[in-house]
């Protein structure tokens, strides 16, 4: 697939980081969190230095992962997934189809609003053939548990698009060159060293963490200091003094390109 891309294309990518670069503004001193989403990587800086970098999965291109400049400002232990309306249609009517009762044994449960009342609804009970994507008429939510797609933390950082950052039990395509593979939100290859360094000096250790998991409770516990989160989007990273090219997953380069050779630079990036 490298070896197929015109050179043109490699060159394009470089005009877009540079012009980027040219119009970034200065980084600010204290610590921040960025994610680079088409190189699939969290950093945690200070200044000029590195404090951690992780893996990440970010959403696949039909899902994108909106760039974003927020803060974080909460952790939450035991997080429910209140499953939003487009992952319940396209993503669990099938599986609800295929056997409701393990979909319950996960922690799954369904909500219809009758008179004006929301009210709990069985599953099993469901005749899911007539059930279909245009129709879905269920909210849906995930418990707290072993088996929550959002893991046993979430970390908040409120936004319109809901975007947030979260473990995952699924750790299967952490090892991955490509990791486009969410709705969306940001999946943690190792969420407790991010825990770690965003309650750093709010006296919180590992053993209060634990019991604080043991309680299968959720809880929110407010940062100290909240801390400034960048989704960003750069295909061309330098390290060490060497460059790579990570593919552009959303077509935002080319986009950028374009609007380059029209004479109005940094129109793409701007929306």
């Amino acid at each position: 697939a490298q070896l197929n891309r015109p050179a043109s294309q490699r060159v394009d990518q470089l005009r877009v980081a540079l012009d980027m670069r040219r119009a970034a503004p200065r980084p600010p001193a204290g610590r921040r969190i960025e994610v680079n989403i088409p190189d699939f990587r969290l950093f945690a800086l200070e200044g000029s230095r590195t404090l951690l970098r992780m893996n990440v999965v970010v959403g696949r291109p039909d899902r994108a992962t909106p760039l974003l400049r927020v803060s974080m400002t909460t952790v939450q232990f035991n997080p429910p997934w209140g499953v939003p309306a487009r992952n319940a249609r396209e993503d669990l009517l099938p599986k609800f189809r295929r056997d409701p009762r393990a979909m319950v044994a996960k922690g799954f449960r369904l909500f219809a609003t009758i008179d004006g009342e929301r009210v709990e609804v069985d599953p099993t009970t469901v005749d899911w053939a007539r059930i279909r994507p245009d129709n879905f008429p269920y909210a849906v939510r995930q418990d707290a548990g072993d088996s929550s797609a959002l893991g046993r933390l979430k970390f908040i950082m409120p936004n319109n698009e809901d975007i947030y950052l979260h473990d995952t039990p699924d750790r299967w395509a952490f090892n991955r060159p490509d990791r486009a593979f969410s709705s969306g939100c940001i999946r943690l290859e190792r969420p407790m060293e991010l825990l770690d360094l965003a309650m750093d000096g709010m006296g919180w250790d590992r053993e209060r963490m634990q019991r604080t998991f043991d309680t299968r409770q959720t809880i929110n516990v407010p940062l100290k200091r909240p801390i400034p989160v960048r989704l960003i989007y750069s295909t061309a990273v330098v390290e060490e003094g060497r460059l790579r090219l990570r593919p552009d997953i959303y077509g935002l380069d080319a986009a950028y390109a374009r609007e380059m050779d029209r004479s109005a630079p940094r129109v793409a990036a701007a929306r």
